[in-house]
């Protein structure tokens, strides 16, 4: 049931290189931490939502402008409402990362820097999704190490979903 309050759920989808996490928040609110690379999005992420009868995802985060990891976000924009991107801050020369920053505005979702000033972090019903990482806008967009660093709490535990990072 998506609008349980006593469960959270982690699935950790198989997109070859890179990753994709889907999280199930309590009461039913949705984060998605990157897609894979391109065309995986499409064959992988969305026909999970799909299943899962996601139309919305709360907090879409991208951690870094590789295509392991971004690759398939676009394909998501088209395919479901999100209400939050989450990137890394700072100035990004990559066209790709560049295109879903303005794709996501177009579409009205709100674009949440991460590392530009206080760290996002959203929460309710006993759970929380923080950004811990990066602290400051510093270094490229396609750095292992400008992943953001996510923790998502619930009941006493905590998941940690690091992107490439390799050391802080």
């Amino acid at each position: 049931d998506r609008y349980r309050t006593d469960v959270l759920d982690v699935h950790f989808l198989a997109v070859g290189q890179g990753d994709s996490t889907v999280v199930r928040l309590p009461g039913g609110t949705i984060a998605v931490i990157d897609a894979g690379l391109p065309g995986r999005g499409a064959m992988v992420v969305a026909p999970f939502l799909r299943r899962a009868r996601v139309r919305r995802i709360d907090h879409l985060v991208v951690t870094h402008a590789q295509d392991d990891h971004a690759g398939g976000i676009a394909e998501l924009l088209d395919e479901v409402e999100i209400g939050e991107l989450w990137l890394p801050a700072g100035a990004c020369d990559v066209d790709t990362f560049a295109r879903l920053r303005a794709v996501a505005r177009e579409r009205g979702a709100s674009v949440v820097e991460v590392g530009g000033g206080e760290l996002p972090g959203r929460g309710g019903e006993g759970w929380r999704l923080t950004a811990l990482w990066p602290r400051d806008a510093r270094g490229a967009c396609d750095d292992n190490d400008r992943s953001v660093v996510v923790a998502v709490e619930f009941a006493g535990r905590r998941v940690l979903l690091g992107g490439d990072i390799e050391q802080s």
